[in-house]
Order: C-alpha cells, then sequence, then structure tokens
C-alpha cells in the first residue's frame, strides 16, 4: 500500500484527453445515482394506473436522521471534477395521515435556480488534521427560491402522479457547488483525493455554485 503526499495542481485533462472524455464516460470514470441525476427510481414491481398530478399530496421531511447523507461528494469524469451537495429541509405539513402505503419508488427533480441573496460560498480554502478541522462541504450554503419551490413541488407531484403515486412524502432539497480543480498538501491514498484521515491543506480552484433538486419517497395509500 502506498501513501501518497501530494502537492500539486489537480485541474481539467488537456484538450486532447477533453476529446476522449465520452469514452471515459462510457468506460466507467463518472457513475450515475438516483439522488444526483432527474428521476424516478423504482422501488417496485407494481404499477399502478397513473392519476392527476393535482391529486398527489406533498409532506416534507421533519428533520434529518443520523443514517441521512446531509453532505456528499462524488468525483466525475476521471475525478476532473467534484461534485458537491448539501441537504437542506423544506417548511410545509410533515405528517401524513396514518395507515399502510406502499413505496412506488424515490424522485428527483431538475436543478431549479437558487436563491441569490441566501446562496453564497464562504471561502475557498481549508484545512484538516487527523479528523480535525474543516472540509469542502463547510464552504458553502445554497438555498432555492421561493419560486423554484413551487416548480419544484409541483415536478414531483407530476413525476408522483406519473407512476400512480397518492403523496410524495420525507421531501427535501439539496444544493450544489462544484470545483475542477484543486491545489495544495494532502497526505492521501491517492494523488488526488482531499479526503485525508492525516492532513489536507486545500485551496479549491474554479470553486462555484450550481442550483438546488428536490427529492422526495413517492408512496401509495394501501387498503385497511
Amino acid at each position: 500500500m502506498f501513501i501518497w503526499v501530494s502537492r500539486f495542481k489537480i485541474g481539467r485533462p488537456v484538450s486532447r484527453l477533453e476529446q476522449l472524455l465520452p469514452l471515459l464516460l462510457l468506460l466507467g470514470c463518472a457513475t450515475t445515482d438516483a439522488r444526483w441525476e432527474a428521476g424516478v427510481t423504482r422501488a417496485t414491481d407494481e404499477e399502478p394506473p397513473a392519476v392527476l398530478a393535482s391529486s398527489v399530496a406533498v409532506y416534507v421531511k421533519k428533520g434529518f436522521s443520523p443514517l441521512d447523507l446531509e453532505g456528499e461528494k462524488r468525483f466525475f469524469a476521471c475525478r476532473s471534477m467534484t461534485l458537491l451537495r448539501k441537504m437542506g429541509l423544506l417548511e410545509g405539513p410533515s405528517d401524513p395521515p396514518p395507515g399502510r402505503v406502499l413505496v412506488l419508488g424515490e424522485i428527483t427533480t431538475e436543478e431549479y435556480p437558487r436563491d441569490a441573496k441566501d446562496s453564497r460560498i464562504t471561502g475557498s480554502s481549508f484545512k484538516r488534521s487527523f479528523g480535525f478541522g474543516g472540509d469542502e462541504l463547510d464552504l458553502f450554503q445554497v438555498r432555492p427560491s421561493a419560486r423554484s419551490i413551487e416548480k419544484g413541488l409541483a415536478r414531483l407531484r407530476q413525476l408522483a402522479a406519473a407512476i400512480g403515486a397518492d403523496e410524495v412524502r420525507d421531501v427535501y432539497f439539496t444544493g450544489y457547488a462544484e470545483h475542477q480543480m484543486w491545489e495544495g498538501a494532502a497526505i492521501s491514498l491517492s494523488p488526488t483525493s482531499t479526503e485525508s484521515p492525516i492532513y489536507a491543506n486545500v485551496n479549491l480552484l474554479d470553486f462555484k455554485l450550481r442550483d438546488v433538486r428536490f427529492h422526495g419517497t413517492a408512496v401509495r395509500r394501501r387498503s385497511p
């Protein structure tokens, strides 16, 4: 096992490599996950008939449990881009009616515009030694605009209605940021990673905010 001590800039591939990115993606350099892409991930083979979107009720998530990944990072295009995301709560009814339900799937919307006033980057550098210190996820916050919340919830209803759901439960949003490169020092198992359990002193370059997505669990009420 090798330990890398890196002190250099990790950046976008050169132009020749950029031309090969579609092939690299096909070879598995980028991965996908329903929580990071728009769409529905079905949880059952049952396919109830579609319903009207206006009939779908929405219930927001009350809070995050210890098992929720409130902050995540994902590497794309062979680690030439790092995408960061943080979970956030919304206001609204959170207590669905009691009774048995069938979980039909997990829903994720497209990205919608962020609130320009409440979304910000608070810095571009962090230090961490033996688990103490900062992280990329501490350096930004992204909140949805009121119009985005309205459109995002409507989109959740639409996607849920298409698979025959009566409700969308545990609704929350995720705010995103990304950076294309970093420079600094890190003692890591990988020369491109900042996730060092020993030491990291990192400055993010091309650090910028992205927008927000909305997520929820589509369910159909069962008869008693």
